[in-house]
């Protein structure tokens, strides 16, 4: 991935964060529905997997590493793990595999 498109990509995800965050002040939405404090605490994270997810796939150059490298990951996700260790866990499986495969 080349600096133009991590800087466009860093952009982009700034400015969708920034954005939901002023959004509630300039628009007046009852914000005291859970549903509605939900739908504002997730979208960010939404906007950032709609981005990262289809890279995930052509990082590691080889599909097979790189599903391995994202169930892993899902699993930690799953079971709760702390994001640093399921980052390094995910990524030393990868590597490990591209050893194997």
């Amino acid at each position: 991935m080349d600096d133009k498109k991590i800087f466009f990509i860093i952009l982009i995800l700034s400015g969708v964060t920034i954005f939901l965050k002023l959004f509630p002040l300039f628009i007046k939405i009852d914000t005291s529905s859970p549903k509605v404090r939900i739908f504002f605490k997730a979208l960010p994270f939404a906007a950032l997997t709609s981005l990262i997810f289809p890279d995930i796939f052509v990082s590691t150059g080889n599909v097979k590493t790189a599903i391995i490298g994202t169930l892993v990951a899902f699993f930690l996700a799953y079971k709760k793990v702390n994001l640093g260790i399921n980052i390094l866990i995910s990524v030393l499986v990868v590597y490990a595999f591209s050893f194997l495969i």
